[in-house]
């Protein structure tokens, strides 16, 4: 690095940008902290990156060939510990629930509880309630129970998320013992040999042993914008400064390499910087949140009017004319009453709740959300860009043909899965015992063999490694390859071979559900999927030692894979039987292997069957293209291979220019499985009006036939073949676009958000993160690269297409349940316990629900009933609706309040007034004899009771309403389940809407009922009474004519989907 490019960097101090982004106006709003400002510089300027390897190997006692010791491993995990950083403390329970007391709905209530207990005294003297006093103390209670509720469930959703960041643990490939293996990343100390690819997120602070074509990006630590590339020498005395030093949780972008860990955890760079730089940020407002705010304010300013009208009223009218009917302290209570009636209580623990649920859903259909506030976002997803590899297909490919010159090929055998017979116990038995004498007479001949050999005095006499050049029966290669004699068709073989990076470690993994801690070490094939594709070939169809052809034959030097070349390069030193050679006469086989249309257009030249090296023309080429179509028109992912030969003096001048003309050798036909279900749900995807658009880098044929195999290919297919200017066709139903760049990827997104489409992007790939962050929701999948995990917001734990469709589902799901909560509220909160109120001041009748009956009801009945709602199956018809339309759908909106209030409220307040009236009329008051009566009730010698016996009917009288409201809510909880699809196809017993739930809550809620009505100290402190059967079974009559009506109104609706109710159903 030069002085100029060192003077501008000291101009960027280090930074952390901290981005809140508002989901509903998508403004961004930076704020940057100066880390610098508080941090002691002197601390951070090390040798490390100064000091010569060797001396550095030393001191953390390691070596680049074998890596740490176990033993050293041991010692470095006791001195410096896991490689975590510490985590900011969290609030104390005790703190959380103090909090939770005095905030939100709870701080409402205080206020109602002080009023309440002034009404009881000195406001309700010299005759004071102990009704008011007892409604003061449930108000507490209730409080309580709220604050404790919302904490439960709060700390429940942080385990929740907290447990599934376990199930994703970051693996770091190491070398220990001198051997590879990949384990956690907390697992890894000071002097580890890490090894790095492209798409990697650093693990710890380290220094770069190996760079090839290595691109780090440390923006978020250091403030450059653009990716350095790093160095294995010193840039810069300052160790911030200097290019061969990683910092933890730098970024990858490009290229491969290895390197040395100096520091791990709290002593990482941003270890030491992140306390500095947290500090207390309010939480971000979500549109789940706006949508319950919205709610609440709805009912605020509804609770509001309604208690002005109630003190007009009494103030301008009811106090003047009928002084003696209703005291300021009575109507005191009553504005209590009406305020706990419109109080959506439990509102946050059902929405908490709700989301919890939906997670762990999400889970069991192994999904992983990384937020619960982004499930949300599922519900108005109108287009999937999905990527095509390891999405739609199975990312598992198996080298079906291989092909050269323009008609050689060679069939691939592969055999046929046997079918799995059920072992006896005999044949169990049989086969231990058969395994256990194999290996004890193995053992004993290598015991004789190795006497032999140390008799015989030559052990030290080296011994040739295989290679593809032996043609014997010790490599077990089948004799269909073997009789192929054409030089390149083993010249194939080999760069299949060295041109590969797929290899054999040692892995951490752990079964789906299991914690980190109980993962297991298992030997595994690790690389992508045409580097295992071509692996898999040699290993297993041609039983070769893959791994000791590569020691003989050392790579000197490697171009990694990237979506823009398209293609990889190696550079490998050839094995020679000949000692006599001098290093600079050694053969260097450059291969390269990437897309045929990239690959073939830079040769020259192609090897015949006869091993004649012909001219390479336009002809041969349109030939070799021809031939790649028809391949690609049937689903097949070509790769294609080409090679050329120096000497090792040749290869030192001429490696710089390796994008010289080189010689074509062949292609290999690789089928990508497409072995997921996709087809059916790009039907249910359509059907439930999502656009899917499939956005690969992939050939287009290839493209075209793999979306013809899923169903995305209809005839309303508009195909775009990776050019740089494109208009999305706002007709077109799907879209395929091929051959697409990573900045194209993001024109497409940012393209289709600009039309208002709220867009799913799925993909892998490091070039795409800018993509997946851009995306409203960002699908990462459990085994692409870390970079893309950590930047999609849910992750697939099984790479399957049909798991955004069911994870869509279950978010429209989401939506569904709360405003099936908000149509269960409504009815009996904000109307069937108002109107009584206003019937006592309007019509001078009895009060048909006390407030503290309305306590009760609002605080236990209408809290539990929620709670299983909210555990509701979706509907058969969920995925025919089209998606919410974002900031326009509302959870709150006309129809649904009219649905609520118009249909089900006048019917359910109207059923309480029955069985009310009904009880007062069975015991001999007539009709008019309580009503209008106002202060006159019980004196006007109508009623053969005295002034103690009608309190005492009032009070059974108010208990026969606060049944039957609660009874006639069973039947309003049966209708709401479905909105258009019918109760008989939706029934909770069995089925796909299953809900037993739905019987414990109403067990409950009968049980409640009983508890304050039929418990005589209730009877005598609370004011209430037993209630008679048969007074409150109207209510049944009056619930299934309304599960009735209701079962009318859906079948009109999907009967007549244009009509005037079909327009107006919520």
């Amino acid at each position: 690095m030069n002085n100029q490019g060192i003077e501008n960097e000291e101009q960027h101090s280090p930074q952390i940008t901290t981005i809140n982004s508002d989901q509903k106006t998508g403004e961004r709003h930076d704020s940057i902290v100066d880390l610098w400002a508080t941090v002691d510089r002197s601390r951070l300027e090390q040798d490390v990156h100064i000091i010569p390897l060797d001396d550095l190997y030393q001191r953390f006692h390691t070596n680049p060939r074998d890596g740490l010791s176990a033993a050293s491993v041991i010692d470095g995990q006791i001195q410096y510990g896991a490689n975590r950083i510490t985590p900011p403390k969290q609030p104390s329970y005790l703190r959380l629930f103090i909090n939770e007391l005095f905030i939100g709905f709870n701080a409402i209530l205080w206020i109602a509880s002080i009023l309440t207990f002034l009404a009881y005294k000195p406001f309700g003297e010299p005759n004071p309630s102990i009704t008011n006093l007892a409604l003061a103390i449930v108000l507490i209670l209730v409080i309580t129970f709220n604050s404790m509720l919302n904490v439960y469930q709060e700390i429940k959703s942080i385990k929740i998320v907290a447990s599934f960041s376990k199930l994703l643990p970051t693996i770091v490939t190491v070398r220990r013992d001198g051997k590879e293996q990949q384990i956690l990343a907390e697992q890894i100390v000071p002097g580890d040999i890490i090894l790095i690819r492209m798409g990697d997120k650093l693990p710890a602070d380290c220094r770069f042993l190996i760079c090839n074509e290595l691109k780090v990006s440390t923006s978020e630590l250091t403030g450059k914008l653009k990716p350095v590339t790093s160095t294995v020498h010193c840039t810069s005395e300052k160790f911030m400064e200097s290019t061969n030093i990683g910092f933890y949780s730098s970024i990858v972008e490009q290229g491969t390499g290895e390197a040395l860990v100096i520091a791990t955890g709290d002593n990482t760079v941003l270890g030491k910087m992140l306390p500095l730089s947290r500090s207390k940020t309010s939480n971000d407002v979500t549109g789940l949140h706006r949508e319950v705010n919205r709610f609440v304010l709805f009912v605020f300013i509804a609770t509001i009017i309604s208690i002005i009208i109630l003190w007009i009223t009494w103030a301008a009218w009811l106090n003047r004319d009928h002084h003696d009917f209703m005291s300021y302290n009575a109507n005191i209570v009553n504005s209590i009453g009406m305020t706990v009636a419109f109080l959506p209580i439990g509102l946050p623990s059902t929405v908490t709740l709700v989301l919890t649920f939906v997670a762990k859903k999400m889970y069991r259909q192994r999904i992983i959300v990384k937020s619960l506030q982004i499930v949300e976002t599922f519900n108005s997803i109108s287009v999937i860009a999905t990527d095509k590899t390891g999405i739609l297909t199975e990312n598992k490919m198996t080298i079906t043909h291989l092909l050269w010159d323009t008609h050689g090929i060679y069939k691939v055998p592969i055999p046929e899965p046997e079918p799995t017979v059920p072992e006896t116990l005999f044949q169990k038995i049989r086969r231990i015992s058969t395994g256990m004498f194999s290996t004890t007479r193995r053992l004993l001949n290598e015991v004789i063999s190795i006497a032999r050999t140390l008799s015989s005095g030559s052990i030290n006499v080296p011994q040739r490694m295989p290679s593809f050049s032996d043609h014997n029966e010790k490599n077990q290669i089948p004799n269909v390859a073997s009789e192929i004699q054409i030089q390149a068709f083993r010249d194939l073989l080999l760069g299949a071979c060295l041109c590969n990076n797929a290899e054999k470690q040692i892995v951490e993994d752990a079964q789906l559900g299991q914690d980190i801690s109980k993962m297991q070490s298992e030997l595994r094939l690790v690389g992508d999927a045409a580097d295992t594709a071509l692996y898999n070939l040699r290993v297993d169809r041609c039983g070769v030692d893959l791994e000791a052809v590569r020691k003989v034959n050392p790579r000197l030097k490697v171009l990694p894979f990237n979506s823009s070349n398209k293609f990889m390069i190696s550079a490998n030193q050839l094995e020679s039987v000949d000692p006599s050679i001098l290093e600079s006469e050694r053969t260097v086989l450059i291969i390269q292997k990437g897309a045929p249309d990239v690959v073939i257009q830079r040769c020259s030249s192609y090897k015949t069957n006869n091993d004649e090296i012909l001219p390479l023309n336009a002809e041969m080429k349109q030939a070799l293209f021809h031939r790649h179509e028809e391949l690609a028109k049937n689903g097949y992912r070509v790769i294609a291979m080409c090679q050329q030969r120096f000497t090792r003096q040749q290869y030192d001048r001429m490696m710089k220019r390796y994008k010289e003309e080189q010689r074509s050798q062949s292609s290999t036909d690789v089928e990508d499985l497409n072995g997921f279900p996709s087809n059916d749900y790009c039907f249910i995807a359509r059907r439930a009006q999502i656009r899917v658009v499939m956005v690969t880098g992939d050939y287009p044929m290839m493209a075209k036939a793999i979306a013809k195999q899923v169903h995305i290919l209809t005839p309303e297919i508009l195909e775009m073949n990776g050019i740089d200017t494109f208009k999305i066709e706002k007709d077109a139903n799907e879209l395929v676009f091929a051959r697409i760049s990573p900045e194209q990827k993001l024109r497409i997104v940012s393209e289709f958000q600009r039309r208002a489409e709220i867009v799913a992007v799925t993909d892998n790939r490091a070039k795409d993160v800018p993509a997946l962050k851009c995306a409203h929701l960002g699908v990462a999948i459990q085994f692409g690269i870390e970079v893309s995990k950590e930047a999609g917001d849910i992750i697939l734990l099984d790479n399957n297409f049909s798991s955004i469709i069911q994870a869509i589902e279950t978010g429209r799901l989401l939506s569904d349940n709360l405003k099936k909560v908000a149509v269960y509220r409504l009815p009996e909160g904000s109307w069937s316990q108002i109107w009584p109120v206003f019937f006592n001041l309007w019509f001078g009748m009895p009060l048909a629900l006390s407030a503290l009956r309305a306590t009760v009801f609002c605080m236990l009945n209408d809290v539990i009933m929620p709670l299983a709602m909210v555990t509701e199956k979706p509907n058969r018809d969920i995925m025919s609706q089209p998606p919410s339309i974002h900031g326009k759908d509302h959870l709150l909106n006309i129809k649904l309040l009219i649905h609520a209030y118009l249909f089900v409220g006048i019917l359910e307040c109207f059923t309480a007034f029955f069985c009310f009236c009904y009880y007062w009329i069975d015991n001999g008051v007539p009709f008019y004899s309580f009503v209008f009566t106002y202060e006159k009730f019980g004196l006007n010698g109508t009623t053969p009771y005295t002034m103690d016996q009608l309190q005492s009917m009032t009070n059974v009288a108010q208990s026969v309403y606060y049944c039957s409201m609660c009874l006639f809510q069973f039947f309003n909880f049966f209708a709401t389940r479905t909105r258009y699809t019918s109760i008989l196809q939706h029934n909770p017993f069995w089925g796909k809407g299953q809900n037993l739930y739905i019987f414990g809550a109403m067990f409950m809620s009968i049980a409640i009922q009983l508890f304050f009505t039929e418990i005589r100290w209730f009877n005598r402190v609370l004011g209430t009474g037993r209630v008679p059967a048969k007074y409150v079974m109207p209510t049944l009559g009056f619930g299934m004519l309304w599960l009735i009506i209701d079962e009318l109104r859906k079948f009109c609706i999907r009967k007549y989907p244009r009509s005037l109710l079909a327009r107006i159903a919520w």
